[in-house]
């Protein structure tokens, strides 16, 4: 088999000593180079140091291009994956079939002649996250919960104009998935998720977090500093106020900077953005963005629309349709079409029920995300499992047999969530 060695570094190339059944046919320092070469030199592997290209690999995904047109494999030597732009790139060389990563710290001859020989069909995961499952026995009074623990790589998903989801998905990973949360609002048209989180009016003579990225001095304890902590939840919600900022100095703001500084301090990053499809605030962040949920109503109209807006951002903004995922928020079942209308059309969808006491909760101060139980916990526990986000709720048979005495005598009436 021909290989290309493309390192830029004397001392990598040193540890690579290619067996008898590989030739190299050359040792480029690089990429652009490289690109050059492969246009008149037929190859089978590239051996290729991911350190040649910045942490957006402009260069090694066009390089992953050609190399997927011409049927070249291609080996990475790499650091470890941190920043969250580097797990971006990562994810786009893999779906360019780039499935050989190897660290720089396990590098040697063995290590690298199986998988010259043995190049992997699939993209190993494992790289960028090792998923480890344990169960725990909690006892809590009578009743007994199995809590899964979850080790979990850490998630920046973005809710695309529906401020209650946010707040209310961030509150439930919070208090019962035992997360640290950063709950951000990039809807500066005034989205209500102060409301939501029942923290109306408390955001004022908070630091400017830009100001903070601008000036070089952004961490952990000052980010926090600017933001309004949850009570009693590991949630801290950052929310500048719309009359801050004049929307046109935002496009320039360092939003990727924030996201990604989240994204290493926290294990979770929820992001809200307005729901224009026109948004450039909401462009750069869906760039950006691991996941991300897009809510409908409970009728064909509202499910076309949403559908309409992932072609949209496919079409002219490269945001895969597989980082959408579709919600079904306030799902009335007495109202509105049936489940399996949508499940027929959109098979990943997740689903949030109305409930009255939410109705309530908006107009007052408090904050329904603080206080959700019954049918909306267990539906947003297994939003959360989807991103193998895992957590428990309280499951008392008693005290649900003794609410129904109470509530609706001997036979009990059905109680709404």
């Amino acid at each position: 088999m021909k290989v290309i060695l493309a390192t830029g570094s004397p001392e990598i190339d040193k540890r690579i000593q290619l067996s008898e059944n590989h030739t190299l046919i050359d040792n480029v320092g690089d990429l652009t180079e490289l690109m050059d070469l492969l246009n008149y030199i037929s190859v089978d592997i590239l051996i290729v140091n991911m350190l040649l290209d910045d942490a957006e690999g402009e260069l090694l995904i066009g390089l992953a291009n050609t190399a997927f047109d011409k049927n070249i494999k291609i080996v990475m030597l790499t650091e470890k994956i941190e920043s969250y732009a580097e797990r971006i790139l990562v994810s786009k060389l893999a779906n360019l079939s780039v499935h050989a990563f190897i660290t720089f710290e396990k590098l040697n001859n063995k290590v690298l002649e199986s998988v010259l020989i043995f190049y992997p069909e699939k993209f190993d995961f494992g790289l960028l996250a090792e998923t480890i499952i344990k169960e725990k026995p909690v006892t809590v009074k009578e009743e007994k919960i199995i809590e899964r623990i979850v080790n979990f790589h850490n998630k920046v998903i973005t809710v695309v104009g529906n401020a209650e989801l946010a707040a209310e998905l961030a509150a439930v990973a919070g208090r019962h998935c035992d997360k640290n949360v950063m709950l951000m609002d990039f809807d500066f048209f005034d989205s209500g998720m102060d409301a939501a989180l029942g923290i109306e009016n408390q955001q004022e003579n908070l630091p400017d977090v830009f100001e903070l990225i601008d000036n070089g001095s952004l961490d952990r304890t000052k980010l926090e500093q600017c933001c309004i902590k949850l009570n009693k939840v590991k949630v801290f919600s950052l929310i500048p106020k719309f009359s801050q900022y004049k929307y046109s100095e935002l496009v320039n703001k360092p939003i990727n900077q924030l996201i990604d500084f989240a994204y290493k301090n926290y294990d979770l990053t929820l992001i809200h953005v307005n729901g224009s499809c026109l948004d450039l605030c909401a462009i750069s962040v869906l760039q950006n963005t691991d996941h991300i949920l897009m809510t409908m109503h409970g009728d064909r109209i509202s499910r076309r629309q949403a559908e309409n807006y992932t072609i949209y951002m496919r079409d002219n903004h490269g945001i895969g349709q597989d980082k959408f995922h579709f919600v079904l928020f306030e799902y009335n079942e007495k109202t509105d079409a049936l489940l399996g209308y949508f499940n027929a059309n959109l098979p990943s969808m997740a689903c949030i029920s109305y409930s009255e006491k939410r109705c309530k909760f908006r107009n007052s101060k408090a904050a329904y995300a603080l206080r959700i139980n019954g049918r909306n916990l267990e539906e947003y526990i297994k939003l959360l499992g989807i991103f193998k986000i895992s957590g428990s709720h309280k499951n008392n048979n008693k005290s649900k047999i003794f609410l129904k005495k109470i509530l609706g005598g001997k036979n009990g009436k059905k109680v709404s969530n």
